[in-house]
């Protein structure tokens, strides 16, 4: 289960929907592997609606949904913002 989680995460992190593991699991020969893909965009999807109904937010959400805030505000078009005490930073 914690290998499930960590593959989700990644998805979200690198912007990968159910879709795209639906999609990516079509075009796979093996038979085993595009049953897994297809079960593991099962369960991101179940993840997300869960998520969705609850209003709740994962890491990624959040920074997103930040994101899109300060990009929203017109009082802050003009402001720099400086973040600190990045342990790890993604592409």
């Amino acid at each position: 289960m914690e290998e499930c989680k960590s593959l989700i995460s990644e998805c979200m992190q690198y912007d990968i929907s159910p879709t795209d593991l639906r999609d990516a699991a079509e075009k796979t020969e093996k038979k085993l592997s595009r049953m897994k893909m297809q079960d593991i965009a099962l369960l991101y999807e179940g993840f997300l609606q869960w998520l969705s109904e609850h209003r709740k937010f994962t890491e990624e959400g959040i920074a997103g949904l930040a994101l899109e805030q300060i990009i929203e505000d017109p009082s802050l078009e003009k402001r720099h913002f400086h973040f600190g005490r990045f342990h790890r930073i993604y592409p």
